[in-house]
């Protein structure tokens, strides 16, 4: 079993916010309010200040930056009573996930195509790409740049080619003997048609070509055709991890 802050780390990495403090051993994320990933509180490191200090300090921390307080937690290592006393306070809970790994040594990559692979598309048109197959606005390009732009690891922007035409997307980063792929999109009207499962193999083994041992990735708990196609390439949940957000009151 991989170790909980290890993987937390990483992920961190991978997604790095655009500011962050340490405190008390809390890592206190911002990055313009883009992605609750970046702009939210991990208790990641063993401390004995008092929870009600803790969550106090980041209400303080995000009250002054104009945004609600996110915490995360996870369900191997969060500090004991800290999501009773978040829902006593009124936050709720977002975003159930699971952090699932793959040991690659072990994983089959027969569906693969890399011939169907792009590598050499500059960041600015793979941002736009995974705009358009996701649906989602161009408003906060600028911030999601600026956490691409912050990755150290190895990047690889990936996007996937049918008939000429780019019909998906991922990103795969690598850190030392860990990949983390994130950022899988296929365009919609294709969904269903096997495109993300050839996508993934490619992608995957290339993370291996890389160098990597193991692999992650995170994934909504309740997606259930993205958990099934991870399992089939050998992906298991290590661990559950939510976000509990505080009513925006502040001031």
């Amino acid at each position: 079993m991989h170790d909980t802050v290890r993987l937390e780390e990483l992920g961190m990495n991978v997604w790095p916010a655009l500011h962050q403090q340490l405190c008390n051993g809390w890592v206190i994320r911002l990055s313009n309010g883009y992605t609750k990933r970046a702009n939210s509180a991990s208790p990641l490191y063993h401390t004995d200040a008092p929870l009600e200090a803790q969550i106090a300090r980041c209400e303080q921390f995000y009250s002054a930056q104009h945004l609600p307080t996110v915490i995360k937690l996870t369900s191997t290592h969060a500090p004991a009573g800290l999501d009773q006393l978040l829902e006593q306070r009124g936050y709720h809970v977002l975003d159930l996930s699971s952090l699932m790994t793959c040991d690659l040594r072990h994983a089959s990559f027969e569906q693969a195509e890399p011939s169907a692979l792009r590598l050499d598309l500059k960041i600015e048109d793979w941002l736009a790409c995974y705009e358009r197959l996701n649906q989602i606005s161009s408003a906060h390009r600028s911030a999601h740049r600026a956490i691409l732009d912050n990755i150290l690891g190895q990047r690889t922007f990936c996007a996937w080619e049918q008939e000429g035409a780019v019909v998906g997307c991922g990103l795969l980063v690598r850190e030392g003997e860990w990949v983390c792929l994130s950022d899988v999109a296929v365009e919609p009207q294709l969904r269903g048609q096997g495109i993300g499962t050839r996508m993934l193999a490619t992608i995957m083994q290339l993370g291996r070509e890389q160098g990597a041992t193991y692999a992650f990735l995170q994934v909504i708990a309740n997606n259930a055709p993205a958990q099934h196609i991870y399992s089939r390439f050998g992906f298991r949940e290590a661990y559950r991890y939510w976000y509990r957000v505080a009513p925006f009151k502040q001031t």
